[in-house]
C-alpha cells in the first residue's frame, strides 16, 4: 500500500512537472509570437509610411502628364506624346513596399486579427492592381509615345487616369492606418 502511495505521489509530481513545463513552453511560444508580430507590424508601418510618400509623389507626376495631355487635346496642338512625358520627367511607376505584408499574410496569418488581415490583404491587392495597370500602360505606351494625334493622347490620358485612381484608392487605405493600433 505504501508502495502504491509512493508511486502515486511520484506520478503526480511528474505529471505536475510536465504540465508546468508545457505551460512555460506555451507561454514562451506566445511571447515569441508576440515579439514577431510586433516586429513585423513595425516593419509594415514603416513600409506603409514610405510607400505613402512615394505614391503621393508619383501620383502628382502622373497627374501632371495627364493634365498636359488633356491640355494638348484642348489646344489641338501637334506636340508628340514623347515630348509631353519627357517634359514631365517621364512616366513614373511607384516603388511600393509590401515585403512585410506579403511575408506576414502568407506565413503567419493565423497570428493576426481578422480585421488586420483583411486590411493588409486589401493593400496587397491594390499594389498588385497598380502594378498590373502600369504594366498594361507600359505595353501600350510604346505604340502611342511617338504619336501626336487626339486618339493616342486621349487613350494615354485615360490609362494614366486609371493608374491615378488605383493609386488614390491605395492612399485611402494607407490613410486608414489600421496597423498602428496593434503596435505597443
Amino acid at each position: 500500500m505504501n508502495r502504491i502511495l509512493s508511486l502515486l505521489k511520484e506520478l503526480i509530481v511528474v505529471t505536475l512537472g510536465i504540465l508546468i513545463a508545457l505551460g512555460v513552453n506555451r507561454w514562451s511560444e506566445q511571447q515569441k509570437d508576440e515579439r514577431f508580430i510586433q516586429a513585423a507590424l513595425t516593419t509594415i508601418a514603416q513600409e506603409i509610411a514610405e510607400s505613402k510618400v512615394e505614391l503621393d509623389s508619383t501620383i502628382q507626376q502622373q497627374e501632371k502628364i495627364r493634365d498636359q495631355l488633356f491640355e494638348s487635346l484642348e489646344n489641338e496642338d501637334s506636340t508628340y506624346i514623347v515630348e509631353i512625358t519627357a517634359g514631365a520627367g517621364g512616366l513614373p511607376q511607384p516603388e511600393l513596399k509590401d515585403i512585410g505584408i506579403n511575408y506576414l499574410t502568407t506565413h503567419r496569418a493565423e497570428l493576426l486579427d481578422y480585421e488586420l488581415i483583411t486590411y493588409l490583404s486589401n493593400i496587397q491587392f491594390n499594389i498588385e492592381q497598380i502594378d498590373r495597370s502600369f504594366d498594361k500602360l507600359a505595353d501600350n505606351a510604346y505604340s502611342l509615345i511617338y504619336r501626336n494625334d487626339e486618339e493616342a493622347k486621349y487613350e494615354l490620358a485615360i490609362r494614366i487616369g486609371d493608374l491615378i485612381n488605383g493609386g488614390q484608392n491605395l492612399l485611402t487605405l494607407y490613410e486608414e492606418d489600421k496597423v498602428r493600433p496593434f503596435l505597443e
